[in-house]
């Protein structure tokens, strides 16, 4: 074989790789430049494919959200405190346990109900209007996350199905789109290939924003809530000196000077016994 024709075999090759990695490449770039993909709202004009579209464009509006409004309970809550722009969930955590401590030390007790998606956060003692500021803001961002949690949960049920949902879809893109020409089909098509190639990242998204709220949320309930449990401990310390006192086995009938020979054994305090 000549090297001419050699050369040629060669560039027949790349070229016949190139034009089967290309559709590959071209579809997941199609597909993330779908209008699904770019968050725009999209309609194709078959119901059960709108509802699907709908649906995931719900759960990605979610995702977007959950950072943001993080953010803006932090920021709300840090204010309140009197912390610097931009303090962390932790240095929050850290001075409304601080604040609570310092609030219980006054004899000033906090309360929290969860009613919903609402958290009550009520006072006991003798609190002054800046605590009971405190509070409200405390309860604000609680009742907040508590929303945002119930959105999080909702957007990650319904991506549960998307996959199965889109695989059916696709495979009746051909009837579904019959009557309304190629232009329509390849739109639905592209968008299609959109939910499949974003739904697992949503997916991780969602569950992230959910961890990073859950953290912030459990950490705020634990800073204004610390005195339930401390109070539990000596209540069950208290019980424990009767608990030993009390014999393992009913005694035998003591008989004392005063005759009475029936009776369970008490304290030596209430019993009189004869000394001979």
């Amino acid at each position: 074989m000549t090297d001419a024709r050699r050369r040629l075999n060669g560039s027949i090759g790349l070229l016949a790789g190139a034009l089967l990695v290309a559709p590959l490449s071209g579809c997941a770039s199609s597909a993330r430049d779908a209008e699904v993909a770019q968050g725009v709202a999209y309609e194709s004009g078959v119901s059960e494919y709108d509802d699907l579209f709908e649906d995931f464009a719900k759960a990605q509006s979610v995702s977007s959200e959950v950072s943001r409004r993080l953010k803006s309970t932090q920021k709300n809550l840090a204010d309140e405190l009197g912390l610097e722009k931009g303090a962390d969930v932790d240095e929050i955590i850290a001075m409304v346990d601080g604040k609570a401590s310092e609030l219980r030390s006054r004899g000033v007790m906090l309360y929290a109900e969860d009613a919903g998606r609402r958290t009550t956060l009520s006072t006991s003692g003798d609190a002054s209007k800046a605590d009971q500021k405190f509070a409200a803001s405390v309860e604000e961002a609680l009742s907040g996350l508590a929303e945002l949690s119930a959105e999080i949960e909702r957007a990650k049920h319904s991506t549960k199905k998307f996959s199965s949902r889109q695989k059916a879809l696709q495979g009746g893109l051909g009837a579904a789109f019959r009557t309304s020409g190629a232009v329509a089909r390849h739109k639905a098509k592209r968008n299609l290939e959109a939910v499949a190639l974003l739904t697992a990242e949503l997916k991780v998204s969602l569950s992230e924003g959910l961890d990073k709220l859950e953290r912030f949320a459990e950490g705020l309930q634990v800073a204004i809530q610390a005195e339930s449990s401390m109070q539990a401990e000596p209540a069950a310390v208290a019980e424990q000196p009767y608990e030993v006192e009390q014999p393992a086995e009913e005694p035998p009938a003591q008989t004392g000077g005063n005759g009475n020979s029936g009776g369970r054994w008490v304290a030596p305090a209430d019993v009189t016994l004869d000394s001979d």
